[in-house]
Parts: C-alpha cells; sequence; structure tokens
C-alpha cells in the first residue's frame, strides 16, 4: 500500500512538536541542576563540619570589622550599622575575679547605629563592661555614658551578646545542623572584590533557607536569611586584623548609671 507523501503542513507541526519536546526536556534538565547544586558558583572541597569550625575559631580572633544589618526578624534587634571590635589577647591584662563574669566576648566593643536614630555602645575588659547610650524612651534621645563596672546578667544579656555578630550569626547555622536531613548541605566557592575567596555553606529546613559565607580565614563575610515573608542579611562592609585603644574608648565621658532599654 503506497503511502501518501507528508504535506509541508504537516511537516512544520513535527518539527514544533519536536521543538516542544526538547524544550522541555532541556527545562526539566536545568531544573535537576539547580536544585543539585543551589547556586551557579563552584562545590567547594571544604565539609560543613570543617566550615563551621573554621568559622568558629575565627570569632577568638583580633579584627575591628563594620557590618551592616537588614531585615524583617533579624535577631540583632534593630537594623542599622554595627562597628565591632576584638582582642582577645588583652582579657588577660584584666584579673577574672567576676563570679558573674560569663567569659563571653574577653575583651571587645561595639558600637551600634540603629536606622531609627538610637545608638549603643558596649566595652567589655574582662569581668568590666561599660556602656553608652542615645535613646529616644529613655534618656531623651542624649547621649549618655556609664563608668566600668563589673558585668552582671541584669547588665541586660541581649545587649551584651548580640551585637558580637560572628557569633551570634553562627547560631542559626548550628541550629540548622539540628533539623538537617542526612545529606550533606553544599558548601559552595564565590569571589569577593573585597574579600577574595569566600565560602558559602547553604542550608534548607522545610521554606526557611540560611546562606552562610566566610573568607578563607574562616570570617563571617555574609548570612543571608529567608522564611516566607522573614528574611535578613547580615554584611561585611570592612575589615581590619590591627584594632587599636581608640575602638576601645568610650564615646563621651561618663555621667552616672544609665538603664539599658528592655528589649524587644
Amino acid at each position: 500500500m503506497n503511502r501518501t507523501p507528508p504535506t509541508t503542513t504537516h511537516r512544520l507541526r513535527l518539527r514544533a512538536i519536536s521543538g516542544v519536546v526538547v524544550v522541555v526536556i532541556f527545562s526539566f534538565v536545568l531544573l535537576v541542576i539547580i536544585q543539585v547544586s543551589g547556586s551557579s558558583g563552584p562545590r567547594s572541597t571544604l565539609s560543613d563540619s570543617t566550615f563551621l569550625k573554621l568559622a568558629t575559631r575565627a570569632t577568638g580572633a583580633k579584627f575591628v570589622a563594620t557590618y551592616v544589618v537588614r531585615g524583617t526578624a533579624s535577631p540583632l534587634i534593630q537594623d542599622g550599622k554595627v562597628l565591632l571590635a576584638s582582642d582577645p589577647t588583652l582579657a588577660t591584662s584584666h584579673a577574672m575575679n567576676n563570679e558573674d563574669y560569663s567569659g563571653f566576648g574577653q575583651y571587645y566593643a561595639y558600637v551600634f547605629h540603629e536606622d531609627n536614630g538610637a545608638l549603643v555602645q558596649w566595652i567589655q575588659k574582662g569581668p568590666d563592661v561599660s556602656w553608652c547610650l542615645k535613646f529616644r524612651n529613655v534618656n531623651a534621645g542624649r547621649l549618655q555614658c556609664t563608668s566600668p563596672t563589673a558585668y552582671v546578667p541584669s547588665n541586660s544579656y541581649a545587649y551584651q551578646a548580640l551585637p558580637f555578630i560572628p557569633t551570634t550569626m553562627l547560631q542559626p547555622v548550628k541550629n540548622f545542623f539540628h533539623g538537617q536531613p542526612k545529606r550533606t548541605p553544599p558548601v559552595l566557592t564565590e569571589q569577593s572584590k573585597t574579600f577574595g575567596t569566600l565560602r558559602c555553606l547553604l542550608q534548607t529546613s522545610g521554606v526557611a533557607h540560611l546562606r552562610t559565607c566566610i573568607n578563607r580565614g574562616g570570617f563571617l563575610v555574609s548570612s543571608t536569611y529567608r522564611r516566607g515573608q522573614y528574611s535578613w542579611s547580615v554584611t561585611l562592609e570592612s575589615l581590619s586584623r590591627d584594632p587599636t585603644t581608640r575602638d576601645f574608648t568610650i564615646l563621651r565621658k561618663p555621667s552616672g548609671t544609665v538603664p539599658l532599654p528592655p528589649v524587644g
């Protein structure tokens, strides 16, 4: 039985169907690649456990850093800019004779310029702390500072601990590990014009996504979190390894006791 040669219209229809099939197959393959890699950056040979060890060890180093904080539901209470300095080597010159001393941070200071105009400075030298505040609902927006005093938990743990960003931002990383599936979360390699080669750990738990990047020395460069309408980002703006006395100097002459505002 003779077959009728396909018409031009029929040939065009076959080509269109073939094209659709190719597009569908390509899209499926691309989707699989994206789901597996999670990013366009190449995979690092660094394991997730080694990533965490490097990042934790870096929190005990000398540094001066500036971070920008943005987003809803941020662990850092408010959006703004944090100037942070740490020098654990200086803690040995301060006697640890305070039974309430937590040992956190040892010798560090920060100035938190919040976007709403408020300002908090905290200086911890061994067991002694001093702070400055400029809060509208506490001291009518005037900058006031305290003299050094022994640290006790009632000084307000949140203001003492949270703006020490490298440590604070590693806590969500540890929390994600508790609910992490058995497969190892990927660590990717990226390039930063300012901070060189970065290792970025990608973690997912349900609808929550956390991306944490460190430099070669393990120092935190960025932390980005997303869960539905809630998100935050903490981004390193500048970094130096040479803190000076000025970084641990109170902003103005102490003027008595300045109460810390409630958190939240």
